[in-house]
């Protein structure tokens, strides 16, 4: 006689089964320095959560010309084409794997991609395998880095006063896109304090949009204000260098507080084809800890990175209500913004 086996239970004994018979493929990630940001003459490490096969590896590196959904557009040309440890070193670029085959350190010429530069991608192409069950990855991983001087000029550099659109994007601890509406003010040294106010995009307008005239000022009760010190230093290659000041980032976000603990932007400074300046760099960030205010310490994600634009902003198309350094600090924000008591330093305003 046949034993009846509930239509519940033969489906969890198929997904039993379906999981016992699951091969893994290898987790790649890009180690993020102490500070957050690399220096020229740094190595960047990536790290396996198992030994990986060594013919399986590929790097390339890539211009981040990312679209909306932040993938490549098909047929971008690599500045560094397919790269393994059997033929490295690739032109300056030396790569190899660690002995037990759970990292790959990948070391690139201060000269060449190494330099500090905008942001770039670091690929790790599909088809990494698993030395333990031969499981292959399926896609390949992409990884922002750019690389800071590790000295700058003290003498007097210009930088463009006015408001620009801030804009990054990042996956933890969920996907989510910053904008901020921001307010530079510089002194002829290029010491620069900043406000943002956070920024939501119109409706049917994309999240990470940099059109002022597609974003408003976030006024409900989850909107906020940044208050950040920066500064502006010219490069040895004669190059500016935005870099700001540690800043602990704290929101309120419903029941939920999440603090983004040293906070850093760092990049090079450009001009746009309006002849404005512009920043490409990186955020950076040592931790986020989330908390659920249940009285449970907050759960923290490690450190991170991502890419981020700073588009200037013509005076006549500022959104209404934007905060500003020498004027309405907080703006139409009225939930989380807190100007520290030093803000804005004296004499700014007078300059």
């Amino acid at each position: 006689m046949r034993a009846f086996v509930p239509p519940i239970l033969t489906a969890a004994m198929s997904l039993t089964a379906c999981l016992e018979g699951y091969r893994a493929p290898p987790l790649v990630d890009l180690e993020a320095p102490e500070t957050g940001t690399y220096f020229v003459g740094d190595d960047l490490h990536l790290s396996f959560d198992g030994p990986v096969s060594p013919e399986s590896l590929t790097i390339r590196v890539f211009a981040d010309v990312r679209d909306f959904e932040g993938q490549l557009p098909a047929g971008t040309t690599p500045l560094l084409a397919a790269c393994t440890v059997s033929n490295a070193p690739c032109g300056e670029t030396s790569f190899r794997l660690d002995p037990d085959h759970l990292g790959a350190t990948i070391t690139f010429d201060s000269a060449g991609l190494g330099k500090p530069d905008v942001p770039l991608l670091l690929e790790v192409g599909a088809g990494l395998r698993s030395e333990s069950n031969g499981a292959r990855s399926g896609r390949a991983s992409l990884f922002d880095f750019q690389f800071k001087p590790l000295m700058a000029s003290e003498e007097d550099v210009a930088f463009e006063d006015g408001v620009y659109i801030v804009v990054g994007q990042t996956t933890m601890p969920v996907p989510a896109t910053l904008t901020l509406i921001t307010d530079f003010v510089a002194t002829p040294h290029g010491d620069i304090e900043m406000v943002g106010a956070e920024g939501d995009e119109l409706e049917g307008q994309p999240k990470n949009t940099t059109d002022p005239k597609q974003i408003k000022v976030d006024v409900s009760d989850q909107g906020f204000a940044l208050f950040i010190r920066a500064q502006v230093r010219e490069t040895e290659a004669g190059e500016r260098f935005f870099e700001s000041a540690p800043t602990l980032v704290l929101l309120r976000l419903g029941p939920l507080s999440i603090q983004i603990v040293q906070t850093r932007l760092t990049g090079k400074v450009l001009k746009d084809d309006r002849g404005h300046d512009r920043i490409e760099g990186t955020l950076s960030f040592e931790d986020i800890l989330l908390d659920s205010m249940n009285g449970q310490p907050p759960f923290p994600f490690g450190p991170g990175s991502t890419t981020f634009e700073a588009v200037y902003v013509d005076p006549e198309d500022v959104p209404t209500g934007a905060p500003r350094v020498c004027g309405e600090l907080c703006g139409t924000v009225t939930a989380q913004c807190a100007p520290p008591e030093d803000f804005p330093g004296e004499g700014l305003c007078d300059l």
